[in-house]
């Protein structure tokens, strides 16, 4: 079985982790889809922009709803801490020994995978799988060359790819109210709760 896990912060989800996780989906034929709203992120600086971890994992729930056979998995919350990739990809790995696990990022996550914790047990656990942005296609193909060396499993789509960013979206929400690139069942969930300013 093939197993695609999407982790991140979803501060808030919007419409291009969704078209991310449906297109790597289709791409390596994934059985189930397990997504992970991390508790805090350990590699960015959040400042106090991070909501409650509820109302994250609730905005998606609704979001994926779209994406078959996909699980909202809150192992990362109710540790209450912040944890590093490789400790939710040992859990996965254990719980889906004879399955194939693939991990699904970003560009700037996939062009800094060298900096990660624990990175020889990193790479052992999952194929990486990234689309990259505009004009970063070569890098990234280079980056996973060199990772390779170390261990790399990797998988690189150059695909549409929804150019937008949940730093964009929360400063779109605090001045409009709104933005085009989230879905409809969210903003209503983000305005009825008051999120983000709005």
């Amino acid at each position: 079985m093939n197993i695609l896990i999407f982790g991140g912060t979803f501060n808030p989800v919007h419409n291009g982790h969704v078209n991310l996780c449906k297109t790597l989906r289709c791409k390596i034929n994934a059985d189930k889809v397990i997504i992970v709203p991390t508790y805090m992120p350990v590699h960015k600086d959040v400042n106090d922009s991070l909501i409650s971890p509820i109302h994250r994992v609730n905005m998606c729930k609704i979001a994926f709803s779209q994406v078959g056979n996909c699980e909202i998995n809150e192992i990362e919350i109710k540790n209450q801490k912040p944890c590093y990739t490789v400790d939710p990809l040992l859990y996965f790995k254990q719980l889906y020994k004879n399955d194939t696990l693939y991990f699904a990022c970003g560009s700037d996550m996939f062009l800094s995978l060298d900096t990660w914790k624990d990175t020889n047990k990193l790479f052992s656990l999952a194929v990486f799988c990234a689309i990259p942005r505009t004009n970063e296609y070569d890098l990234m193909l280079k980056k996973g060359r060199e990772l390779s060396k170390m261990g790399l499993e990797y998988k690189i789509f150059d695909v549409d790819y929804i150019e937008t960013s949940s730093s964009k979206i929360r400063e779109n929400l605090k001045e409009f109210k709104t933005d085009k690139n989230l879905d409809v069942k969210v903003l209503d969930y983000i305005i009825s709760n008051g999120l983000y300013g709005v």
